[in-house]
């Protein structure tokens, strides 16, 4: 029987792989290493975005094909390549312009994982070279052994580039085909690596962080091309008068500092002078936002959240959840965000309720609401609504916001961390 086991485990280890080559140093080290094993390996670039859409400059996909074609040429390695455009903007990008017309702030990094790497790259592999075929990726995160089941997804061992929450809304079928051969290394160990296997070209080549087929430029500008402006009222949201104009709720987001148009009301202009105004609600019906004054006001701080529909990992609702409607554990809205303690609820009418044991600033509908169990990655919902602490403040008559928010030595954490019984919904996607 053991002998059973080990080849099985053997076969499991050696089955052949299709790596996603992107033209960067993390998937040219997970290529090299998956040579070393001498595996029976193929790369794969994908072409997501179609240059002739683009008005200005493009990503450099181009560019990036012919560094990946340069890393499989050095390791001996056949170069594949596959068009996923019509994937791409059906599945991703549609999906993104519809968040931003309807105020939210969507992550299209979270998307593109879902639908089109770990979607459609794995449908094109079973397809075209094998059911039997693993797919890998330079992404930083670890799994459980992919002979047991359910497949769990880890943080990587290099934690300042944990890429998991960009990988929370993967369906377990993909996980169980997929390896992470950079997941428990250093980032600074894959480039000297690279540097010493002969990819010293790729390690050289900059960085690319962001959506790719923005390119260099300015996300709102970016949104222009496929957004029109549309112009509405800016709000004071502590009074209700209007103090300036805005050119389209989908070119701001939640707690992004915000320059105003001139104004009549001096005291408006003192403020503005300081260049102190900070978006603390979108209302897309209405096309109107709301804005404070003060980078620390507490309409910018939220300490519970609602998710209509969350994605287990593992396709399982934890057990403590489903027994006792409770479950605590930590979250993170952001990349690379600071890891938070938390409540989960399932509400009766459906979806779940998270409250954080500290306020967050800026946690906005749109984005995923990630949740870890120590390192272990659980999987991921849209936000649909945040609360916020600024009525609960008002019920408790500190009314004068302005000097408070711009006292530099208030903690809102700490001042506020106890106020989160019952928020008012600040925004609603």
């Amino acid at each position: 029987i053991l002998l059973l086991n080990r080849r099985s485990d053997e076969m499991q280890s050696l089955r052949p792989v299709v790596v996603a080559i992107s033209g960067g140093v993390d998937s040219a080290v997970a290529l090299l290493r998956l040579v070393r094993e001498k595996r029976d390996v193929n790369g794969l670039f994908m072409r997501n975005w179609d240059l002739k859409d683009e008005v200005g400059e493009g990503c450099t996909s181009e560019r990036d094909l012919a560094y990946a074609q340069q890393v499989c040429d050095r390791l001996r390695v056949p170069l594949h390549t596959v068009d996923f455009t019509k994937d791409y903007w059906n599945e991703v990008f549609l999906e993104m312009l519809e968040g931003f017309k309807s105020g939210c702030t969507p992550n299209p990094d979270v998307l593109c994982n879902k639908h089109i790497k770990f979607g459609s790259l794995l449908n094109h592999v079973e397809t075209y070279f094998g059911q039997d075929h693993l797919i890998a990726t330079g992404h930083y995160a670890r799994t459980s052994d992919l002979s047991t089941h359910p497949v769990r997804l880890r943080m990587p061992l290099d934690r300042s580039k944990d890429q998991t929450l960009f990988l929370s809304q993967v369906k377990q079928r993909s996980l169980q085909k997929t390896l992470f051969p950079v997941g428990d290394t250093l980032k600074k160990n894959v480039r000297k690596e690279a540097v010493e296997s002969g990819l010293g070209f790729v390690e050289r080549k900059s960085e690319s962080y962001g959506v790719c087929f923005i390119g260099e430029r300015h996300f709102s500008s970016f949104l222009r091309e496929y957004l029109p402006e549309k112009k509405g009222d800016v709000l004071d949201l502590e009074t209700g008068e209007v103090i300036g104009s805005h050119n389209g709720v989908h070119f701001t987001t939640i707690g992004q500092h915000f320059a105003l148009s001139g104004h009549s009301n001096p005291h408006v202009k003192k403020m503005k002078e300081r260049a102190a105004f900070y978006v603390a609600t979108k209302d897309a019906s209405n096309n109107t936002l709301s804005v404070v004054f003060g980078s620390q006001h507490p309409a910018l701080f939220h300490d519970s959240l609602r998710v209509n529909k969350f994605h287990w990992i593992t396709e399982s609702t934890p057990s403590e959840l489903t027994e006792t409607g409770t479950f605590e554990c930590r979250t993170r809205f952001q990349n690379l965000g600071r890891l938070i303690a938390c409540k989960v609820t399932t509400l009766q009418t459906g979806g779940f309720e998270i409250v954080l044991d500290r306020p967050e600033r800026a946690v906005t509908p749109g984005q995923y609401c990630v949740l870890y169990m120590k390192s272990e990655c659980l999987g991921s919902g849209q936000i649909t609504q945040s609360f916020s602490l600024y009525d609960s403040i008002r019920r408790n008559n500190n009314s004068n916001f302005r000097h408070y928010s711009s006292s530099a030595t208030l903690s809102i954490s700490d001042a506020f961390c106890t106020q989160r019984k019952t928020f008012p919904v600040v925004h609603l996607c």
